[in-house]
């Protein structure tokens, strides 16, 4: 039996969670003997199997973005910065003419804001190819938000959108909704495929996934490369001290990001400050060194500036003591993957993907939504753990048993399969 071909569409292959997510896939597709290829608007580094669009089309399509952009905000008002990202998907690049999508069987559409309009995604829908919608965030099922905190209209019609600043009925997530609504209507070779339980179950909750199959794969991590690393070696390494206690978060984003809860981060460390007496440090990853973020942490700050391997990353995580995650909306934060399989606990708000890697008091601990005070304690409690050796061992072991390559390649193998027999 021939093998299918793969072919992964995003807008780049790097350089932000989702394009990390779908590159890792297709690697491990690739080691798994799996025929996968990958088409982006921007391509960045030298993977194999992957193709950019024409420099003269990335330049095009990124221009005729911008000017969406404004012309969005001229009618429809600008989005509030509260509620993060909104995407308009009007003008996009038709991939259908590409060698590598004509020979592909099986299409993958993954984060393709500013790369595939629905035009787009409507003309490849009806190449008759079967199509798996990976959602990355929750854009695919809203009417353009990437992230819709408590609003619920997703699952009925969007709306007079809490993005918008101008509230009208019929605004741009109407229009965006309506269309993408009769697009899946239309087609039934797709499936949606999400990485977290909580994304699962919203998918399953829209008017578009009626009468499609949602299916829940994990992301894969190579533990061969996040892996435990001696704690003393690693602050040698890093030019760290080893007698310290170190709190560690992730700031590639600033602390801007309506998604990342910093506010919540900084509270957090001042009550942990004032509570507890153990001499801890903090260092941070993903960012340069900030005057406003140090004087903000009422602890030592380390900054180790944008990490562009993984095996330093590996390192970063193995020299610490606990990861945070504040986040207010995430699907399935990667950097909660890489420190657990580095041995690392996890603490973070009972949000999104999180709870499907963090075990409450097993593998670190899960705090109630923005609640800096509970934040805190979980810090404390991890620290503070008499088996900490044990949170550690749980960390890894759930990494392993969740996220493994081999493990994610054969779900999508069997994935492949079902798609093959329901659409043939």
């Amino acid at each position: 039996m021939n093998k299918l071909k793969i072919l992964h569409l995003s807008t780049s292959n790097e350089q932000g969670g989702a394009f990390i997510a779908m590159q890792r896939l297709h690697v491990a597709m690739r080691k798994a003997g799996m025929d996968s290829n990958v088409l982006v608007l921007r391509k960045h580094g030298e993977y194999p199997n992957t193709v950019q669009v024409s420099k003269i089309k990335f330049i095009f399509i990124s221009l005729i973005t911008q000017l969406q952009k404004k012309w969005r905000q001229r009618w429809f008002g600008k989005t509030k910065d509260e509620y993060g990202l909104f995407s308009y998907a009007k003008y996009g690049e038709d991939v259908s003419h590409y060698e590598v999508f004509k020979q592909a069987d099986v299409v993958y559409i993954h984060w393709v804001s500013g790369f595939l309009s629905l035009r787009s995604m409507n003309r490849i829908l009806k190449t008759g190819k079967r199509v798996v919608i990976f959602l990355h965030d929750m854009w695919h099922i809203t009417g353009g938000c990437h992230y819709s905190f408590e609003c619920n209209k997703y699952e009925t019609l969007c709306n007079c959108c809490q993005m918008f600043k101008r509230n009208k009925y019929k605004d741009c997530s109407y229009k965006q909704f309506k269309k993408k609504l009769r697009m899946f209507a239309k087609h039934g070779n797709v499936l949606f495929c999400t990485p977290s339980s909580w994304l699962t179950e919203c998918t399953s909750k829209s008017p578009f996934a009626q009468n499609k199959k949602v299916i829940h794969i994990t992301y894969p991590l190579d533990t061969s490369i996040f892996k435990p690393i001696d704690k003393q070696c690693a602050r040698y390494a890093l030019n760290l001290p080893i007698d310290k206690k170190f709190i560690c978060f992730g700031a590639a984003d600033g602390t801007d990001s309506p998604y990342k809860g910093w506010r919540y981060m900084e509270e957090a460390l001042k009550i942990f400050k004032k509570n507890v007496n153990l001499d801890a440090e903090v260092l941070i990853f993903g960012s340069e060194y900030s005057q406003a973020i140090a004087n903000k942490v009422p602890f030592p700050v380390h900054f180790t500036g944008r990490l562009y391997d993984y095996y330093s990353l590996a390192l970063t995580y193995s020299a610490v003591d606990v990861y945070v995650t504040p986040t207010l909306a995430d699907n399935l934060p990667q950097t909660c993957l890489e420190a657990m399989a580095c041995g690392i606990p996890i603490v973070g708000f009972n949000v999104g993907g999180i709870p499907d890697m963090v075990e409450h008091a097993k593998t670190g601990y899960l705090a109630q939504y923005k609640d800096s005070s509970d934040l805190a304690a979980g810090i404390k409690y991890v620290l503070t753990h008499e088996s900490y050796e044990h949170l550690s061992r749980n960390a890894v072991n759930k990494v392993h048993d969740l996220a493994e390559e081999v493990k994610i390649a054969s779900l999508h193998k069997a994935l492949l399969l079902e798609l093959k027999s329901i659409f043939s």
